[in-house]
Protein backbone atom coordinates (compact mmCIF):
# COMPACT_ATOMS: atom_id res chain seq x y z
CA UNK A 1 0.00 0.00 0.00
CA UNK A 2 1.41 3.34 -1.07
CA UNK A 3 -0.22 6.46 0.40
CA UNK A 4 0.59 9.77 -1.26
CA UNK A 5 0.58 12.64 1.22
CA UNK A 6 1.96 15.97 0.01
CA UNK A 7 3.91 17.63 -2.79
CA UNK A 8 6.02 20.17 -0.91
CA UNK A 9 9.43 18.57 -1.20
CA UNK A 10 12.91 19.42 0.01
CA UNK A 11 16.26 18.76 -1.62
CA UNK A 12 19.57 18.85 0.23
CA UNK A 13 21.83 20.74 -2.18
CA UNK A 14 24.96 19.01 -0.84
CA UNK A 15 23.80 15.38 -0.89
CA UNK A 16 20.98 15.52 -3.46
CA UNK A 17 18.71 13.67 -1.02
CA UNK A 18 15.06 14.53 -1.56
CA UNK A 19 12.42 14.26 1.17
CA UNK A 20 9.01 15.65 2.04
CA UNK A 21 8.79 15.13 5.74
CA UNK A 22 8.37 17.70 8.51
CA UNK A 23 11.65 19.57 8.41
CA UNK A 24 11.30 22.14 11.18
CA UNK A 25 13.86 20.45 13.48
CA UNK A 26 16.58 20.46 10.81
CA UNK A 27 15.60 23.55 8.85
CA UNK A 28 17.47 25.98 11.10
CA UNK A 29 20.69 23.96 11.05
CA UNK A 30 20.58 23.25 7.31
CA UNK A 31 18.88 26.43 6.10
CA UNK A 32 21.48 27.14 3.40
CA UNK A 33 21.51 23.54 2.16
CA UNK A 34 17.77 23.01 1.71
CA UNK A 35 15.84 23.90 -1.41
CA UNK A 36 12.06 23.55 -1.50
CA UNK A 37 10.13 22.63 -4.62
CA UNK A 38 6.49 21.78 -5.12
CA UNK A 39 6.27 18.58 -7.16
CA UNK A 40 4.13 18.56 -10.29
CA UNK A 41 2.08 15.59 -11.51
CA UNK A 42 4.73 14.38 -13.97
CA UNK A 43 7.45 14.58 -11.29
CA UNK A 44 5.40 12.51 -8.84
CA UNK A 45 4.54 10.08 -11.63
CA UNK A 46 8.13 9.74 -12.87
CA UNK A 47 9.57 8.92 -9.44
CA UNK A 48 6.83 6.45 -8.60
CA UNK A 49 6.78 4.84 -12.05
CA UNK A 50 10.51 4.15 -11.80
CA UNK A 51 10.05 2.62 -8.35
CA UNK A 52 7.02 0.57 -9.40
CA UNK A 53 8.85 -0.75 -12.48
CA UNK A 54 11.79 -1.86 -10.34
CA UNK A 55 9.44 -3.43 -7.79
CA UNK A 56 7.56 -5.31 -10.50
CA UNK A 57 10.79 -6.61 -12.02
CA UNK A 58 11.91 -7.92 -8.63
CA UNK A 59 8.48 -9.23 -7.53
CA UNK A 60 6.18 -9.64 -10.56
CA UNK A 61 3.47 -11.32 -8.44
CA UNK A 62 3.17 -8.33 -6.09
CA UNK A 63 0.08 -6.14 -6.24
CA UNK A 64 0.23 -2.46 -5.27
CA UNK A 65 -2.57 -0.32 -3.92
CA UNK A 66 -2.16 3.45 -4.09
CA UNK A 67 -4.19 5.98 -2.10
CA UNK A 68 -4.10 9.71 -1.45
CA UNK A 69 -4.10 10.80 2.17
CA UNK A 70 -7.07 12.98 3.13
CA UNK A 71 -5.09 14.57 5.97
CA UNK A 72 -4.65 18.23 4.99
CA UNK A 73 -1.54 20.36 5.17
CA UNK A 74 -1.48 22.46 8.34
CA UNK A 75 1.28 24.70 7.04
CA UNK A 76 2.84 25.54 3.70
CA UNK A 77 6.22 26.74 2.52
CA UNK A 78 4.73 28.19 -0.67
CA UNK A 79 3.37 31.69 -1.20
CA UNK A 80 -0.17 30.30 -1.27
CA UNK A 81 -2.72 30.23 1.50
CA UNK A 82 -2.54 26.83 3.23
CA UNK A 83 -6.04 25.88 2.01
CA UNK A 84 -5.09 26.60 -1.61
CA UNK A 85 -1.73 24.82 -1.15
CA UNK A 86 -3.51 21.77 0.24
CA UNK A 87 -5.99 21.66 -2.64
CA UNK A 88 -3.16 21.94 -5.16
CA UNK A 89 -1.15 19.23 -3.41
CA UNK A 90 -4.02 16.74 -3.26
CA UNK A 91 -5.01 17.46 -6.88
CA UNK A 92 -1.45 16.82 -8.09
CA UNK A 93 -1.22 13.59 -6.11
CA UNK A 94 -4.63 12.42 -7.30
CA UNK A 95 -3.68 13.13 -10.93
CA UNK A 96 -0.40 11.24 -10.56
CA UNK A 97 -2.21 8.33 -8.88
CA UNK A 98 -4.65 8.15 -11.78
CA UNK A 99 -1.80 8.15 -14.31
CA UNK A 100 -0.15 5.27 -12.42
CA UNK A 101 -3.45 3.38 -12.27
CA UNK A 102 -3.84 3.69 -16.04
CA UNK A 103 -0.26 2.58 -16.79
CA UNK A 104 0.39 -0.25 -14.32
CA UNK A 105 -1.83 -3.36 -14.51
CA UNK A 106 -0.68 -4.59 -11.09
CA UNK A 107 -1.71 -1.35 -9.36
CA UNK A 108 -5.13 -0.48 -7.99
CA UNK A 109 -6.34 2.87 -6.67
CA UNK A 110 -8.27 2.84 -3.41
CA UNK A 111 -10.45 5.97 -3.00
CA UNK A 112 -9.89 6.67 0.70
CA UNK A 113 -9.35 10.37 -0.11
CA UNK A 114 -12.68 10.59 -1.91
CA UNK A 115 -14.49 8.60 0.75
CA UNK A 116 -13.32 10.97 3.47
CA UNK A 117 -13.74 14.20 1.51
CA UNK A 118 -17.27 13.27 0.46
CA UNK A 119 -18.38 12.46 4.00
CA UNK A 120 -20.34 15.06 6.00
CA UNK A 121 -17.81 17.57 7.33
CA UNK A 122 -19.29 17.62 10.85
CA UNK A 123 -18.61 13.91 11.31
CA UNK A 124 -15.39 13.72 9.26
CA UNK A 125 -12.90 15.70 11.32
CA UNK A 126 -12.00 15.72 14.99
CA UNK A 127 -11.75 19.11 16.72
CA UNK A 128 -8.31 19.97 15.25
CA UNK A 129 -9.83 19.83 11.73
CA UNK A 130 -6.73 17.93 10.57
CA UNK A 131 -7.30 14.34 11.69
CA UNK A 132 -10.13 12.18 10.44
CA UNK A 133 -12.58 10.98 13.10
CA UNK A 134 -12.77 7.29 14.02
CA UNK A 135 -16.41 7.33 12.85
CA UNK A 136 -15.17 7.89 9.29
CA UNK A 137 -11.88 5.97 9.46
CA UNK A 138 -13.68 2.80 10.55
CA UNK A 139 -15.88 2.41 7.47
CA UNK A 140 -13.01 3.39 5.14
CA UNK A 141 -10.79 0.67 6.64
CA UNK A 142 -13.65 -1.84 6.68
CA UNK A 143 -14.23 -1.31 2.97
CA UNK A 144 -10.49 -1.64 2.30
CA UNK A 145 -10.46 -4.94 4.18
CA UNK A 146 -13.52 -6.15 2.30
CA UNK A 147 -11.87 -5.39 -1.05
CA UNK A 148 -8.30 -6.48 -0.40
CA UNK A 149 -7.88 -8.53 2.76
CA UNK A 150 -10.87 -10.69 3.48
CA UNK A 151 -11.18 -13.94 1.56
CA UNK A 152 -14.30 -14.15 -0.57
CA UNK A 153 -16.97 -16.41 0.85
CA UNK A 154 -17.04 -19.88 -0.65
CA UNK A 155 -19.84 -20.44 -3.12
CA UNK A 156 -22.41 -23.07 -2.13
Amino acid sequence: VLTLGLTETWRDSETGIVFNNAIAPIAAAWRRRLEMFNARPHEVYDVLAKSLTALHQARPEMKVIVTVSPVPLNQTFTRQDVVAANTRSKAVLRAAADMLYEDFEFLDYYPSFEMVMNSPRAMTWIDDQIHVSPDVVGPVIAEFARRYVEAPAAEA
